[in-house]
């Protein structure tokens, strides 16, 4: 038992799929039963911090009165949709920006200038634009997602190994066949982690851009109104159930990596 749980404590060492499982469900039951110890000592007072029975016990009544699952779901789509978008525009550019050093020159002062924009700032453009709906929001998120994945896709490009370039040349592949059989699979088998990792930060951006004509619903409409009913025990549960929707989001993502990539296994 011992020698099994050595790798654990390895550096950079891995654990098996089974530890990593056993790992998070000890690693999230220490988690609620801290909270739930801090609750019941009155560490925090219980305006500021409800216990987690709680917080639990709101559920039913947001489904009830809330409409739960349809503003959830309205969050959800809108960010599978902006992410989807933001992929469809970022990856081709990101590719003709790092392979083409004419597009790369012009463009890059441009998006290392964007990625320090203060996004919600900008928001007053958007609004000017695309008015207050569902394409303006949609919209927000899919230029969030995309000021980052497109250096991204860049920087992937400068990473591919330069001895698959020289065998393929050697073979006689002329420049498309070079982005065909190399570029392409090997940039976006490894650009997929990325996205993964971008489609949360889609999330926190989500709850801000739905403050924004909330008759529209989506979660973030829900977590303004528990702010201004001063409701900590639905304000906690919303938190949660982001959390809830964003893991459950990122295991999908992840198993359409393993589908689409069946030869590079994803980490996590």
């Amino acid at each position: 038992m011992q020698e099994r749980l050595t790798n654990l404590f390895e550096l950079r060492g891995n654990a098996s799929a089974r530890q990593n499982t056993l790992l998070g469900i000890v690693g999230v039951s220490l988690w609620l039963f801290s909270w739930w110890l801090f609750a019941t000592l009155g560490i925090l007072p219980r305006q500021i911090a409800p216990g987690p029975f709680e917080v639990l016990g709101v559920v039913p009544d947001m489904h009830f009165h809330d409409m739960l699952v349809r503003n959830v779901w309205f969050s959800f789509e809108m960010n599978l949709l902006a992410t989807f978008i933001a992929i469809v525009i970022s990856v081709p550019m990101g590719l003709a920006l790092g392979l083409l050093p004419f597009f790369r020159g012009m463009s890059t002062p441009f998006f290392v200038g964007l990625r320090f924009l203060p996004l919600p700032v900008a928001t007053i453009l958007f609004m000017a634009w695309l008015g207050i709906g569902y394409t303006m929001k949609t919209a927000f998120l899919t230029v969030a997602i995309a000021v980052y994945l497109v250096p991204t896709v860049i920087q992937r490009v400068d990473e591919v190994r330069q001895v698959y370039v020289d065998t393929v040349r050697t073979l006689g592949a002329n420049e498309w066949q070079l982005v065909r059989y190399v570029y392409l699979p090997d940039v976006f088998s490894r650009v997929w982690d990325d996205i993964v990792i971008l489609v949360g930060l889609s999330w926190t951006y989500i709850s801000f851009i739905e403050l924004i004509n909330k008759g529209e619903g989506g979660i973030g409409a829900l977590i303004y109104s528990a702010q201004r009913t001063h409701s900590m025990e639905k304000y906690y549960a919303l938190l949660l159930i982001i959390m809830f929707v964003a893991f459950i989001q990122t295991a999908i993502f992840k198993l359409i990596g393993r589908v689409l990539f069946p030869y590079k296994r994803i980490g996590g």
